[in-house]
């Protein structure tokens, strides 16, 4: 069992990969990455790592722009393609509804349908947004209260958490924040 001696900011490094383009591609785990490494670098990617918080920040926030510009111009790829099609659509289910020719029934399945539509299209752009939800876990979180515990460390005291032996100790347990026991946790 190897012991990590980590100072404060620094965690296990996030690894990842990146292109003369600036594109980044993220491997599952570092034992994948390093597996893959040879085939990447043939390629054009070069591995780079995040081994802070301040560089995993910056790391989050390249991968939001880019998952924000992909579903931008998806979103506007789609609008251009279908928009006219959903207007003119649109238009003529409403000159059917206003017509005097038109039932009540039709003119009330017409509304409904409308309606439904909208939903729909609004539920399919919200899928726009939903996509780089993932990468907002950090800030949601609702471990705060282990962090809390873990900022309790005096900076002279760096002791290993003696279950796994790569963490800091919480101030007075023998475990890191990770491997507190179930019952011991806020």
């Amino acid at each position: 069992m190897s012991v990590h001696n980590y100072s404060i900011g620094q965690l296990n490094p996030v690894v990842y990969f990146e292109n003369n383009r600036g594109e980044i591609s993220l491997p599952p785990s570092t034992d994948d990455a390093l597996r893959i490494k040879d085939q990447m670098l043939k390629r054009g990617w070069v591995l780079k790592e995040a081994d802070t918080l301040a560089k995993v920040d910056v790391l989050q926030k390249r991968l939001q722009d880019i998952e924000y510009r992909r579903s931008q111009k998806e979103l506007e790829h789609e609008e251009v393609s279908f928009g006219s099609a959903r207007k003119r659509i649109r238009e003529n289910l409403y000159s059917r509804m206003v017509s005097s020719s038109t039932s009540e029934y039709e003119k009330e399945f017409i509304r409904c349908y409308l309606q439904l539509s909208e939903h729909k299209r609004a539920e399919y752009q919200k899928r726009f947004t939903a996509d780089i939800s993932y990468l907002n876990m950090r800030e949601n979180d609702n471990t705060n209260h282990i962090k809390d515990l873990v900022d309790k460390i005096p900076d002279t005291q760096d002791t290993t958490c003696v279950k796994c032996g790569k963490f800091r100790r919480v101030q007075g347990s023998k475990f890191c924040a990770g491997c507190i026991p179930r019952e011991g946790r806020i």
